[in-house]
């Protein structure tokens, strides 16, 4: 793994006065550090129960023959659900479920696996006083460096209706990298967690948006920082990057791109501001201009908002995207039990490329984010594996609007920048750019 940064330490408190200017020795110049993502397949997880998982995640509605089929406890799917543990990959695991990164917490170094998610902003790992199995923790009465914030409790919803909670909260030194050290960072020690999150194979989850922390009561209370914003004056440039990879695993740059990271020139999409926190910026939600289905399709223009959430496996994207999708794939159809489309398995699927910053940059030459037709196959829609499920779904729908979300399917298909440079410049925005695959 690239280490670009050989001793990089940020100090930073709760207040508003944001972070301290880094102490760094070994290469002063270097500005930035990359962290690896191991992939981890599941060894069960249908693409329904993604479905599901993610409507609760957001608090979408769930379309009721899905939730049927889902708590259904004589039907395939919900004996499916029953067992959905481990991280061994099967001969049927087609689909990429979780990138995961080692970091260590505290003082001597505690190691657990985190989920960067694009989609939250809280930091916390599993701790004492639940019953984590396999899981390693973070206990900060071990940790020397380990200072306890006052009157602060935490509750926090994720995939699936999982959920995490404690009644503390620390700040503590996090080692992200070789030699990269992040004083004070705020970590919420999980003491009672959902069996989904018990299950999975992180051990914690790293939020990247941008928000302060989302989760700890009270509300009055000041907000810590997440992560990105404790590093974010420390980088040469205000930006963290995912290469995330189909079936290996991948990388999250801070502040720096390596060499041979993308091919051309990266295309700016501006985020946009969300009208119910008086325009505020939260989410990494973007406008894309469009689509065009298959290599040498023509585009479609229309234009639709998008998260995007390296924490949600497939895409949720316009209903009139996905119904054109499918009617080129033959033998598809919608199958409500499911939540979406299945097809055959053995079925070819065409090519789906997004318009990003308008139709102009297409010209049936350059496509900046093209997801091959292969990472559409998600995963066998049950134990007969005669139907797969397919990684493109339609929009969500909350409170009546639909709600749309770019998810790991699309973004390993590109090199993706998520910049925040405010405030030299007014608006964050995320950058695509073609790479290898």
């Amino acid at each position: 793994m690239p280490c670009f940064a050989h001793i990089l330490v940020v100090a930073t408190t709760l207040s508003a006065a944001a972070v301290a200017n880094p102490v760094v020795k070994g290469q002063p110049d270097a500005g930035g550090f990359t962290l690896q993502a191991e992939n981890v397949r599941r060894q069960v997880q249908s693409g329904p129960m993604s479905v599901y998982m993610t409507h609760l995640r957001y608090d979408a509605d769930v379309p009721p023959a899905l939730a049927a089929a889902v708590k259904g406890g004589g039907s395939k799917l919900g004996r499916r659900q029953g067992k959905q543990q481990g991280t061994a990959p099967s001969a049927d695991s087609r689909h990429d479920t979780e990138w995961l990164t080692p970091i260590q917490i505290g003082t001597p170094p505690q190691t657990v696996r985190v989920q960067l998610d694009t989609g939250s902003s809280d930091l916390w790992a599993f701790s004492t006083g639940l019953e984590a199995g396999g899981h390693a923790i973070y206990d900060p009465s071990k940790s020397s460096t380990a200072t306890k914030l006052p009157d602060i409790t935490w509750a926090q919803r994720y995939v699936g209706g999982d959920w995490g909670s404690g009644d503390t909260a620390y700040r503590d030194v996090v080692k992200v990298a070789d030699g990269v050290v992040v004083k004070n960072q705020a970590v919420l020690p999980a003491t009672n967690a959902s069996d989904g999150f018990l299950d999975s194979p992180y051990d914690g989850i790293m939020g990247l948006s941008l928000l302060d922390f989302g989760s700890t009561s009270p509300l009055d209370a000041p907000r810590p920082k997440n992560f990105f914003q404790t590093v974010l004056l420390s980088l040469r440039e205000p930006f963290f990057a995912a290469d995330l990879k189909a079936g290996k695993s991948g990388f999250y740059d801070f502040g720096v791109v390596p060499p041979n990271r993308h091919k051309g020139k990266v295309v700016y999409v501006p985020v946009n501001p969300y009208p119910i926190r008086n325009g505020a910026f939260s989410d990494w939600n973007i406008t894309l201009a469009g689509y065009a289905i298959g290599k040498s399709a023509s585009f479609t223009k229309r234009r639709f908002d998008t998260l995007v959430d390296t924490g949600t496996s497939l895409m949720y994207v316009d209903k009139k995207l996905v119904e054109d999708y499918y009617a080129q794939v033959k033998g598809s159809h919608y199958d409500a039990p499911a939540g979406g489309y299945v097809f055959p398995c053995d079925a070819a699927l065409p090519d789906l490329s997004l318009g990003v910053n308008g139709a102009g940059l297409f010209g049936g030459i350059n496509k900046i984010l093209t997801v091959p037709g292969s990472y559409i196959n998600f995963a066998p829609r049950d134990e007969t594996k005669k139907e797969c499920f397919g990684a493109v779904q339609k929009s969500l729908e909350f409170a009546g609007e639909p709600m749309s979300i770019l998810g790991a399917a699309a973004i390993k298909a590109a090199y993706v920048i998520f910049e925040d440079a405010r405030p030299a410049q007014d608006t964050p925005r995320i950058g695509f750019a073609v790479k290898d695959l």
